[in-house]
């Protein structure tokens, strides 16, 4: 049975493990499996750049493909130079006759006329037999009618060739008229001086001036469409044969390390540490330190930056326009302030006048409506009190009713402690308006 090692025993041997030709036996590290997953993770293409690799390709093909395709019309279909619909129509027309000399077949196998149809159908049949013999020898005893010939004054065209003769001479007699008209009338004086100037200038020209062989440019022929298509068609194949294949070439992995630095690192490793010794320093490097290589920015952070910094050089134009604008305005205002200080009126006191006027003009205004309202509503109550009740306003039918609803009142004026005088008043004249109705 093999016996357990103690944790300094393992200590010890893992300091004396030599092996017979005195030489470290090293201990090559095997990366983590994880550290080899990144690694394929950052050589595998993005979907981004799946994505873009797959359009380009298939806009590649597209483009192919319409270069490479050539139009060929299909030939015309035989159904086009046939004449179908005359056939149909033919056929319809021999059906038709063939159903009607059939159907006439039917109708005469098929009938049972009577007797008399028989008859009568024969007797008119000789009926008019003898009838076109009796016209025949009536026609042959008379005498065949004959026409005149038809004169040729008729028939000549003598209206057209009247109406033609009058309008020449009307064109003739209007063409002399203007003539004689133009050779009567004339410019005025300052018109016509101004015509003979210009003759003269045209005279002048013509004697003095160059002969101009200039000629304006003539009307180009219709170019060779299909010559020059063949030939574009020819400068593309021959492009497409010039241009240079793809090569593929060897990804540019990181080169690894040397093997001299591999085995001084992993000396360095090997060596027994004592205990509460203070670990070996390391150069730290800095997040915010700048990298010893840059990697090249892309298409996209290139055309952001450019269009954020011409956004910028905008942003800053116009804050400078604002501002050059704004200076020019404070000079504008510094040099005409005098000018505008010295018009300038302060009509403090007068408007505070005018308030003070409108106010006390408002106070009595309400004033006179409250003493008018005043006035209003005694004059209200006094036509009130001096009306007369309803009942004695009522007039009765006859004067007995009168009289009577007159003491009902009386009665409820007393009960009511009223002064019975004036609705006494009231009644006598009620009682008078009755009688005199």
């Amino acid at each position: 049975m093999k016996i357990p090692l103690t944790k300094s025993e393992k200590k010890l041997k893992l300091k004396t493990q030599f092996a017979d030709d005195g030489v470290y036996k090293i201990t090559i590290p095997e990366p983590f499996k994880f550290h080899e997953r990144d690694r394929k993770r950052k050589l595998r293409k993005g979907i981004r750049q799946r994505w873009l690799e797959k359009t380009l390709a298939d806009k590649r093909y597209e483009e192919d493909k319409m270069i490479n395709y050539r139009f060929k019309a299909n030939p015309i279909p035989k159904t086009t130079s046939e004449p179908r619909f005359e056939m149909i129509n033919a056929a319809e027309k021999q059906r038709r006759e063939l159903v009607k000399k059939q159907s006439i077949a039917m109708t005469l196998a098929n009938e049972k006329p009577f007797s008399f149809y028989q008859r009568d159908k024969d007797f008119y049949k000789r009926r008019e037999e003898e009838v076109a013999s009796r016209v025949e020898d009536v026609m042959k005893d008379i005498q065949s009618f004959k026409a005149t010939p038809i004169p040729e004054s008729v028939t000549a065209r003598n209206f057209t060739e009247m109406v033609q003769k009058g309008e020449n001479e009307r064109q003739e007699r209007i063409k002399n008229r203007a003539k004689e008209l133009y050779s009567i009338s004339r410019l005025p004086p300052r018109m016509e001086m101004h015509e003979k100037d210009k003759d003269n200038g045209k005279q002048l020209i013509k004697k003095y001036a160059p002969d101009y062989t200039f000629l304006p440019p003539r009307a180009r022929e219709v170019p060779d469409f299909k010559a020059q298509q063949d030939a574009f068609q020819k400068t593309l194949e021959k492009h497409k044969r010039a241009k240079q294949l793809t090569i593929a070439k060897p990804f540019c992995f990181r080169e690894t390390k040397k093997m001299a630095k591999i085995r001084e690192f992993m000396d360095l490793n090997n060596i027994p540490r004592v205990k509460n010794s203070r670990p070996v320093k390391t150069e730290k490097i800095s997040a915010l330190a700048k990298p010893s290589i840059n990697p090249p920015s892309t298409l996209k952070m290139a055309t952001t930056m450019e269009m954020k910094r011409k956004n910028l050089e905008e942003k800053i134009k116009h804050k400078e326009e604002l501002l050059l604008i704004e200076k020019e305005r404070a000079i504008r205002l510094n040099r005409l302030a005098p000018e505008v200080r010295a018009h300038i009126v302060d009509n403090k006191e007068k408007l505070k006048m005018q308030a003070e006027e409108k106010l006390k003009n408002a106070k009595e205004m309400v004033l006179r409506r409250e003493q008018e309202y005043e006035l209003f509503k005694k004059a209200m109550e006094e036509s009130v009190n001096k009306r007369p009740l309803l009942m004695v306003q009522t007039a009765g039918e006859s004067s007995s009713f009168v009289n009577e609803d007159i003491k009902k009142s009386s009665e409820i004026i007393v009960e009511a402690d009223l002064p019975e005088s004036e609705n006494e008043e009231d009644g006598s004249e009620g009682n008078q308006e009755d009688q005199q109705e």
